[in-house]
């Protein structure tokens, strides 16, 4: 859900603005093959270090601001290389930040009406603002205050990724499956080259049974309904 931005409606905004030609199948499956070989290759670039140097494996914001800082400050030039990181990090999360922006900015200016300078300037104050309360429950300032037994960022983090992003995508896949007419659905990807017509047929079909069911066992996972492993 995060790393492709699936639930969060990036993938659906960006779609409405590619041109009918686009091929849309073969380009999603080489976002999602890149994206993952890139993970994949992260993952084995970070954890062998971590291990080497007897640190504790986790993931999210203990990885990035609690993990990874003290694997650098064991190594030469360690004090360089953090900050390094740190500036490259923020160049990748302002370059994320441009698409979850671009969502409720489109949304405003379609159904609200408004000036697309205005929306992106309304989106972006709120978006500050949350920002600012997160960064400072890591800190002193706001780090002892707890909303459901978690920091302002905890919160925000358990919500985003347990919640509101399976929910996004539970949605996206009963519109595409149940919603939309399947002539509609046929005819968008037949426009983008998606080949013979039941390889349309059973995505649908996937969209519509399969990634539901699949999303609703995640969701209930991230909540502790149930337990996969």
């Amino acid at each position: 859900f995060f790393k492709l931005s699936v639930g969060m409606g990036a993938q659906t905004t960006y779609g409405s603005y590619i041109p009918d030609g686009t091929k849309i199948v073969p380009n999603a499956t080489r976002v999602a093959l890149a994206d993952t070989l890139v993970s994949l290759l992260a993952g084995l670039a970070i954890f062998p270090a971590v291990f080497a140097f007897g640190g504790t494996p986790e993931g999210g914001a203990g990885l990035l601001f609690n993990t990874i800082p003290l694997i650098f400050s064991k190594m030469p030039f360690g004090s360089w290389l953090t900050v390094i990181f740190f500036i490259l990090s923020a160049i990748a999360t302002i370059g994320a930040m441009i698409s979850l922006i671009e969502v409720p900015v489109a949304w405003m200016i379609e159904k609200g009406h408004m000036g697309r300078r205005k929306a992106a300037y309304l989106t972006g104050a709120v978006m500050f603002v949350l920002g600012v309360f997160a960064t400072l429950s890591q800190s002193p300032v706001l780090g002892d205050a707890k909303i459901f037994g978690k920091t302002v960022f905890d919160l925000f983090d358990y919500l985003s990724s347990n919640i509101l992003m399976p929910l996004g995508g539970l949605a996206i896949a009963i519109i595409a499956g149940w919603m939309i007419s399947g002539k509609d659905f046929s005819g968008e990807l037949a426009k983008g080259g998606a080949g013979a017509g039941w390889s349309i047929d059973l995505m649908r079909a996937f969209i519509k049974f399969v990634a539901p069911v699949c999303i609703l066992v995640i969701m209930l996972n991230g909540l502790g309904v149930i337990r996969l492993g």
